[in-house]
């Protein structure tokens, strides 16, 4: 009995499940918020996309700006070197020009000054040395005349010759030289008596104030230096006299 009981079948009930109706609304309006809120999430990402891409342009359009005033700021700049230099190189010329030129403005009133004591002191030197050259020439023909005289001494003669010539129409004569010459003066008495055509008295005197080889003539007239000391002295008083005219013309 007991076995046949156990193998029945059990038959188990199930109640319905009954769901109210305000659960299945209040499911379905989930399913609303859900789905709007999915939207607005989908739609945040949407706006959240474009404005980072709006925020990507503007950041490559500043970023082109800012190269653009780069690049215009560059060039600027540039000219603005390039003009500076050019003014500074302008004035700079400018400067030099007027400097150099000061300069050699400068340069040349020193030169002319130099000249003008180069000229005063070429003057000078010429002055100088012409004096130097003539005292140098007369020193020079004394030397010679008396070396000449001391070998030849009858080269005095003609020097009495040319004084007697000078007063050859007065009718006395009186001839002064040196005791040295004497003899040789002496011994032409003849000859330079003929020099007046034996018109006048010719006399012979030592004088031993008078210098080797002078000559002093005494006539009716006066009084005559022949002697070749004072002939010298003459012709180097002369030669002075020129010179200083020449300097006077200068």
């Amino acid at each position: 009995m007991s076995n046949k009981n156990s193998t029945e079948k059990r038959v188990i009930g199930l109640k319905p499940v009954y769901i109210s109706k305000s659960e299945t609304e209040k499911q379905i309006l989930e399913e609303k918020h859900k789905e709007k809120a999915q939207e607005l999430f989908e739609a945040a990402k949407q706006e959240r996309r474009q404005a980072h891409e709006e925020a990507a342009r503007k950041l490559e359009e500043a970023e082109q700006h800012v190269a653009t005033m780069r690049k215009s700021w560059e060039e600027e700049r540039e000219n603005l070197i390039t003009q500076a230099y050019n003014e500074g190189f302008e004035s700079g010329a400018r400067v030099g020009r007027e400097k150099g030129y000061q300069e050699f403005s400068e340069q040349l009133q020193h030169i002319n000054y130099i000249l003008s004591l180069a000229n005063k002191d070429y003057v000078n030197t010429v002055s100088s040395s012409e004096e130097m050259i003539l005292e140098l020439a007369v020193s020079s023909a004394e030397k010679i005349i008396n070396q000449q005289l001391a070998t030849q001494p009858e080269t005095f003669l003609p020097v009495v010759k040319k004084a007697i010539e000078e007063v050859q129409d007065h009718p006395e004569i009186t001839v002064y030289v040196h005791p040295d010459d004497y003899e040789l003066i002496h011994t032409q008495k003849n000859e330079l008596t003929s020099i007046t055509g034996f018109k006048a008295t010719l006399t012979i005197y030592i004088s031993d104030s008078l210098t080797r080889y002078g000559c002093v003539i005494e006539s009716p007239f006066g009084r005559v230096e022949a002697g070749v000391d004072h002939q010298l002295t003459q012709l180097r008083e002369k030669l002075y006299q020129l010179v200083q005219e020449e300097k006077n013309d200068e």
